[in-house]
């Protein structure tokens, strides 16, 4: 069937329409429309020369079998039917048809025939295209199909998934929600177990502590039971709100003291049969105590771990304080039954063997020291706690020694035991010995020895003022206590301290056939002094850190007041046999020396201030300020002395003293010079001069002398020496101005020295002072 053009044309058109190409797709049929404008020959329609050449050409070297194109023209067949007549049948049968074409409807209808082939031909490829293509959109079609399905069964699946989930998550939720019920009904059940544990805990207590045995509070359930009633007890005041809560706690308690009141009974009951057995045995009460020293310790092991029971509810229960005492006291009552007649019978033999009260105390003392260490280590081996029961029972003990050692101390006269005795006591009190705590173990004997001392030192002051009143103020001086200085020492004695010999009366004592004696050690310098100053120094240094603070004072003063005054009447002796003079040397000497001894004392333990002797004003003349450095050695007040301050008598006895004795140096020296100057008697004035010149030098020499003999020590020497000098250089000063009114200057000068010049020649008279021997 032949097709027109426009048939052609609208076939295309039908084509591209129904088909929507791509770029690529359009790019490839505009290719092959391209290769296809001019198709080869069918090879069984080639003339034969040409195909001869053509297959010559192909049995050439083969380089292609492509076919060898050749134009076509509209009088192609014309021209092969005349050039090859024969094989026009062959060429219409290669061409599809059976007879030649021989008109131009045939070869119209042929050439149709052949176009419409040509053209299904070429359009072959594009059908096998459009049938894969539809191939593909089938199988895309029946693949989103099957995908459509598949999603349509997992939105199926993903619903179910969603409602099983869903289903699921309300049973997970139900089985938590129960799991957690049964947690809670769990745990609501543990607390009202554990709760109703310590209600239940009541009758098992009971039961336990309403058992027959004897010796339950040796068995090893009974601490343990006091720990539960202890819980239970603190269980019930922390929850108060629960029910009943008042009428548990009552009955706990009610548990607890019996349980305590069985310790108690137990530890009275031990106590009590060791002690009977220890009384039934026929041995020494020494032996006794120590056998019941050894069983005691031995059942204070059993003891002690229930009395710590007792103990430690004491201070949250004061009501159970009653019951430790009670034991306490059980304890320390069997202690006193077997101590106190053996504390008794070893004091006894103490004072027996042991006249002096030194020894005695000293003994008695170390044996009152270990007993209460003993005592304090086995009481706290019983129990802790109780110390004030402790103490009363010690000083149960240390009464046995203060009772028998008062009336010794009352008896006693001798101040030097009496002192050495004070000593004693005051060592005890400030050092711990053999290791024994004075604040712990030894707090009772601590107290007994300071109510001794007290003793002790009264007595030693109502002593020494006794010795000050019959050794010192009764004083009476012999022939030989006034030969003062004695020769001094030489070299070799000056250097080693001398032990003196002091006589001592006994009128407290009136069957002793001589007076006592007592040695005193002092420098070489204190040494050929009157005896009232030994015994000074015998008593203060008895006295010293002996007694108290202020006792030693009013004794230092009522000593230095009555020796200064043995001083002045050993003085007024002197007087009357050797002159003025050796007198006041006499005094001056005592007075330095005694100063000098009571100024060696540590200032700082006795509580003694420096300070310079009060002195007049600074315009007072020269004969007051001597005293500034012999008075100021040292020179020492006390605050707190009450009555007579000795140290001020001192001072003031010295002071008069020093200007007496520089009054009577100067004494007439200046008397040739005294008259007023005229000048008709300048001769005279000349003489009288030579001769104050001449009294100076023989007065100087006097003091020199008797100051070296007396004093022995050159700077108190020059201190003398200078107020002397002085002295008079003020005369000679009052002298040389009178006369400078009546007489030329220059003519003085060759007559008289200047002041000035006078004052240098003073200096230089003993100037070189020897060393005292």
């Amino acid at each position: 069937m032949l097709l027109d053009n426009t048939s052609q044309n609208s076939l295309l058109d039908t084509w591209e329409k129904s088909l929507s190409l791509s770029d690529v797709q359009k790019e490839s049929i505009q290719q092959l429309e391209e290769k296809c404008l001019e198709l080869p020959w069918p090879e069984q329609h080639l003339v034969e020369p040409v195909a001869q050449s053509l297959l010559t050409i192909n049995n050439g070297p083969k380089r292609s079998r492509t076919p060898i194109y050749l134009p076509r023209s509209n009088s192609a067949l014309s021209l092969q039917a005349e050039i090859f007549p024969s094989s026009t049948k062959m060429a219409a049968e290669s061409i599809g048809i059976k007879e030649p074409i021989e008109n131009t409807q045939q070869f119209l209808d042929w050439f149709a025939k052949m176009e419409t082939e040509m053209e299904r031909e070429q359009e072959d490829v594009y059908r096998a295209y459009l049938e894969t293509a539809r191939f593909y959109r089938n199988s895309c079609d029946k693949l989103l199909e099957q995908i459509q399905n598949i999603r349509q069964y997992l939105e199926k699946l993903t619903l179910e998934y969603e409602t099983v989930e869903s289903k699921t998550g309300s049973i997970h939720q139900a089985c938590e929600r129960l799991l957690d019920e049964q947690e809670n009904f769990m745990n609501l059940s543990t607390i009202l177990e554990k709760n109703l544990s310590h209600f239940n805990e009541l009758d098992s207590i009971n039961r336990f502590l309403s058992s027959p045995s004897e010796s339950i509070c040796l068995q090893p359930e009974f601490i343990q039971v006091l720990g539960k009633i202890d819980e239970c007890i603190e269980y019930v005041n922390q929850n108060p709100e629960f029910r009943e809560t008042e009428l548990y706690s009552l009955r706990f308690r009610q548990c607890m003291s019996r349980g305590l009141s069985l310790i108690r009974g137990h530890v009275i009951e031990s106590l009590k049969a060791l002690n009977s057995d220890t009384s039934k045995q026929s041995k020494p009460s020494t032996h006794r105590t120590g056998l019941f020293n050894v069983r005691l310790r031995a059942t204070a092991k059993t003891l002690r771990p229930l009395i710590e029971q007792i103990e430690s509810r004491v201070k949250g229960y004061p009501d159970y304080e009653s019951l430790l005492e009670d034991c306490q006291d059980c304890y320390l009552y069997v202690r006193q039954q077997m101590l106190y007649p053996v504390v008794a019978e070893n004091i006894r033999e103490l004072i027996n063997s042991n006249s002096d009260i030194l020894d005695f105390t000293r003994n008695s003392c170390a044996y009152i020291m270990s007993l209460s260490a003993e005592e304090y280590y086995m009481f706290h081996e019983f129990c802790t706690n109780g110390d004030e029961a402790l103490n009363k029972h010690l000083e149960g003990l240390v009464n046995f020694f203060y009772d028998r050692l008062r009336p010794q101390i009352l008896k006693e006269a001798k101040v030097e035991t009496l002192s050495e005795l004070c000593h004693l006591l005051q060592i005890y009190l400030v050092e711990d010995m053999n290791g024994i705590d004075m604040d712990r173990e030894g707090q009772a004997f601590r107290s007994m020895v300071m109510q001794i001392l007290q003793d002790s030192q009264d007595r030693l002051a109502t002593q020494a003022r006794m010795f000050i009143k019959n050794e010192i103020q009764a004083f009476v001086a012999e022939s030989e206590d006034l030969n003062c200085p004695t020769e001094p020492k030489t070299p070799d004695q000056a250097s080693e301290a001398v032990t003196l010999s002091i006589r001592l009366s006994t009128e407290d004592d009136a069957t002793s056939p001589a007076p006592s004696t007592s040695t005193l050690e002092v420098s070489p310098a204190l040494t050929g002094l009157y005896p009232t100053t030994y015994m000074a120094f015998w008593i203060i240094s008895k006295l010293f850190r002996t007694v108290k603070e202020i006792t030693f004072e009013e004794l230092l003063g009522e000593a230095l007041v009555t020796t200064c005054t043995s001083f002045i009447s050993a003085s007024n002796d002197i007087q009357k046999e050797k002159g003025s003079l050796d007198a006041k040397l006499f005094l001056i000497k005592h007075l330095l020396a005694l100063k000098e001894y009571v100024t060696s004392f540590d200032a700082e333990s006795i509580a003694f201030r420096h300070t310079l002797t009060r002195t007049n004003s600074q315009s007072s003349s020269r004969k007051s300020s001597i005293l500034g450095p012999i008075i100021g050695l040292a020179a020492l007040r006390s605050q707190e002395s009450e009555g007579v301050d000795g140290r001020e008598e001192l001072d003031r006895i010295l002071k008069e003293a020093c200007e007496s004795f520089v009054s009577i140096g100067v004494d007439g020296v200046a008397d040739s010079i005294s008259q007023e100057p005229s000048n008709e008697k300048q001769g005279e004035l000349q003489s009288a001069y030579d001769e104050f010149r001449k009294a100076i030098e023989e007065r100087t020499d006097l003091l020199h002398a008797k100051l070296g003999r007396f004093i022995r020590d050159v700077n108190v020497e020059k201190i003398f020496m200078n107020q002397v000098k002085g002295n008079f250089l003020d005369s000679y000063i009052v002298f040389f101005r009178n006369i400078s009114k009546e007489f030329d200057r220059d003519l003085l000068r060759e007559k008289f020295l200047l002041p000035e010049d006078f004052g240098t020649w003073l200096a230089d008279l003993h100037a070189a002072v020897p060393a005292p021997a």
